[in-house]
């Protein structure tokens, strides 16, 4: 059964990154999972290790739960990209993000080099992950902005507490680096790049 986006097409393949500009979102650690193209149907899905999993695009019959979503393969942090996005999606992110003062460095000026000035970074995780956690962000990005120790100035919006009946959880399966396991997303915040 295909995957629908918001607008309810199906959702789209694009073998073109990172060049169509036209695709203005980013997800970064997708996995099988396919946030950004359901919620943001611009945008483009990437992981540094290809999924065990036959590409949606390769088969008549598809759904969440035996496909993968991916547009490109490659580590974030190795990415060479020449354009900027308007957002750029971390959902349930592990291995990079706000796990102690270097990963959140590292994350910060990473994400805010492919963003434009008012692009922001979307993070959804559970209040667990330490990699997503608000109170983590919120810690890390101070710190490190007093210290002038990231390449870009970033704004910490408040945080949204996400429930059993936000439209995110009722309508998609959100996964954990073991991709037959799941989690609860109840935490969403945005980081905005100012310059």
């Amino acid at each position: 059964m295909p995957v629908l986006d918001i607008n309810k097409n199906e959702i789209i393949y694009h073998d073109d990154f990172p060049n169509n500009k036209q695709i203005r979102h980013l997800e970064v650690g997708a996995s099988i999972n396919c946030f950004g193209k359901k919620f943001y149907p611009a945008c483009y899905l990437t992981d540094k290790e290809q999924p065990a999993f036959p590409h949606f695009y390769e088969k008549l019959d598809y759904d969440e739960t035996n496909s993968h979503f991916l547009d490109f393969v490659g580590d974030f942090y190795n990415l060479k990209i020449d354009r900027d996005f308007d957002l750029a999606i971390f959902c349930n992110p592990y291995g990079f993000g706000f796990r102690g003062k270097e990963n959140s460095k590292k994350f910060l000026n990473k994400s805010g080099q492919v963003l434009r000035n008012g692009g922001e970074i979307l993070v959804l995780g559970n209040s667990a992950n330490a990699w997503s956690k608000y109170r983590n962000a919120e810690k890390w990005l101070s710190q490190l902005q007093s210290e002038g120790n990231l390449d870009y100035n970033l704004q910490l919006l408040p945080l949204t507490t996400i429930d059993e009946n936000h439209h995110y959880r009722t309508n998609h399966t959100f996964r954990k680096v073991v991709v037959t396991e799941t989690t609860i997303v109840n935490e969403m915040y945005k980081i905005v790049k100012i310059n």
